[in-house]
Parts: C-alpha cells; structure tokens; sequence
C-alpha cells in the first residue's frame, strides 16, 4: 500500500514555508509599490525579473502558488538539501521571467511564481528519474503534457503564463541533468 510520508523535519519544513511567508507578505505591499516591482514590456528594470515573480495579480493567484509549494513540498522536500534549494531558486525565477518576457510578445505585465513552480518540480523530477525512481517519471510526463497542452490549446490557457512555465521547466531540467550523478 502506498503511504505517502511527510518531510516534517524543520530542515525540511523552513524553505517552503519561509517562501510561503515572502509570497503572503509581497501580497501586503502597497499597490504602488507592487506596480514598480512587476515585470512590464513598457517600462523594463533588470530587478523585476526577480520581483516579478513574489507579486501574484490576486489572492486566489496566490493560494494556487501555494497550493503548488506544498504540493513539490510533500513529494520533494527532501530532494534538494537546504543550501541548493536557495540556489535554486533564484535562477529558475530569472529564466522563468526572462522566458516570458523574451518570449511572449503579447504580455503588458506580468507576476507569479508558477513558472519557478515549473522549474522546481521539473529539477526534482529529474533528479528522481536519475535516481530511478518512479515518481521523477510521473512528474515528468504530467509536466510535459500540461505544457503541450498550453502549446497546443491557448484558448485554455488565456492568462496563463506558459513561456514562463516552459522557461522554468527548461532550466530546473537541465540544472538538475548537469549534476553529476554521484552528488545526487
């Protein structure tokens, strides 16, 4: 029988849910300070790259983010130890943003933090399917068909951020295949 058993060590627990907590209280911001720290096509700044992707449109945006945080958290907290995780993130959220921004000619602004999601869940996917283990595969092919599916059918995902998705898997991918296999 499957048992699914939750990383609830405080090593384990603290990344996601200080991440957590920094996404709830960019939501607190001031409105026009939220506006400054949006990426938009009209008025650039490197830092929103970054910022961008702490600032989600509305609570419901955020509660969806959330829900993936815990969700990566339940299946992979443990797959990435604490230090690169820190490491991690900050990559996956500039190429996440820069992807949408670079590719996604039709955007005027642009938040959220699916995209890092996307990269986070395809980074432990593949250091899973590395270590031969079946959920990396399941991930993978459900990440892949979510993704095609977007490609295939905007209609459906009118409002969604799919060039940052793309970027984000793109990225945690291929920084979890440069690893070498004896580090994982």
């Amino acid at each position: 029988m499957f048992r699914l058993q939750l990383p609830l060590s405080p090593t384990y627990v603290i990344p996601p849910l200080a991440l957590a907590v920094i996404l709830a209280c960019a939501m607190l911001l001031p409105a026009d300070v939220r506006q400054t720290l949006l990426l938009s096509r009209t008025d650039f700044h490197w830092y929103t790259l970054f910022s961008a992707q702490l600032l989600h449109h509305s609570w419901s945006h955020l509660a969806l983010n959330l829900g993936g945080i815990l969700l990566w958290w339940a299946l992979f907290a443990e797959s990435i130890p604490q230090k690169r995780y820190w490491l991690l993130l900050p990559l996956v959220m500039v190429v996440s943003s820069l992807a949408e921004w670079a590719l996604n000619g039709e955007f005027s602004v642009f938040s959220g933090f699916s995209g890092t999601l996307y990269g986070l869940f395809a980074y432990s996917g593949v250091t899973e399917l590395r270590q031969r283990k079946l959920i990396g595969s399941l991930v993978l092919v459900a990440l892949s068909g979510k993704l095609i599916f977007d490609l295939l059918y905007p209609q459906y995902a009118s409002g969604v951020a799919v060039h940052a998705h793309i970027g984000g898997a793109l990225i945690g991918s291929a920084i979890a295949f440069l690893r070498p296999n004896r580090s994982l």
